[in-house]
């Protein structure tokens, strides 16, 4: 149970929690938790498998999520570098109702009759993450939304990126930062998401400045977008009409 507040005085904040601290013990016993069993060892931790997953309805539209194995919120550098990768990529437009012009969109774009929309996602959990990209186009582009968008994709993290890639994303990236630090509904999310290192998240100057440092170097970049690419195989999730939709050996052929 995670117990996190903004805008107010820290001390204030435990001494709420301390109203409702509880041993495991008061967790059976007390009514409305129903019948629970005390578990002495740890669960085993999270892995990243891969696989397809197929929804078929419907629907006009089909959603697909495409992605490799990430990094974890543990891993201090590799969640900064990858949050660089995720604003070469593009993570969707910053122009509310607009389709944005990141090159995934306009893979994706070049071969679809309908409009459509593509952008990046890069998530992290405590013992893995994905990094990967959403796409949402009409049933009868699928096929070729998905494959232009896998081949770019997959085309970047094989082939690199260039200096000038990684100093536009820089800044994209520090402006990011900073935005979302001055919005308290994003920083209690993160808070509340990833207490374990919401002291690291709400440290925006701290991070702007990591940014600058050579640890953060197109190499750098370049070496965890080759990993990803060659580590597990990818993750394939559809929902929608999948009449045309294409499944994982069809990527990888």
């Amino acid at each position: 149970i995670s117990l996190v507040g903004t805008g107010c005085n820290h001390q204030t904040l435990v001494q709420l929690a301390d109203k409702f601290r509880f041993s495991p013990l008061d967790c059976v016993y007390t009514p409305g938790f129903g019948n629970l069993k005390l578990i002495d060892s740890e669960p085993e931790p999270s892995k990243y498998k891969g696989g397809e997953l197929r929804r078929d309805t419907q629907s006009s539209l089909v959603h697909v999520a495409l992605a490799c194995e990430g990094v974890s919120s543990k891993d201090e550098k590799g969640v900064l570098t990858s949050s660089l990768l995720n604003e070469i990529m593009g993570k969707g437009p910053n122009i509310k109702w607009s389709s944005g012009s990141n090159r995934l969109q306009r893979a994706a774009q070049a071969v679809a009759d309908a409009p459509c929309l593509v952008s990046s996602f890069n998530l992290h959990y405590t013992e893995a993450g994905l990094f990967g990209v959403h796409m949402m186009c009409d049933k009868n582009d699928a096929n070729k939304v998905v494959k232009a968008v896998w081949n770019e994709f997959s085309k970047v993290l094989k082939n690199g990126i260039s200096k000038d890639d990684l100093t536009t994303a820089k800044k994209k990236l520090q402006v990011n930062l900073q935005m979302t630090a001055e919005q308290s509904s994003d920083v209690f999310s993160k808070m509340l998401t990833q207490p374990d290192i919401s002291d690291r998240i709400t440290d925006v100057q701290s991070l702007v400045g990591q940014l600058e440092q050579a640890d953060y170097s197109h190499e750098s970049v370049n070496q965890l977008a080759k990993k990803m690419l060659s580590g597990k195989q990818p993750t394939l999730v559809s929902i929608g009409n999948l009449k045309s939709m294409p499944y994982i050996d069809d990527l990888r052929a």
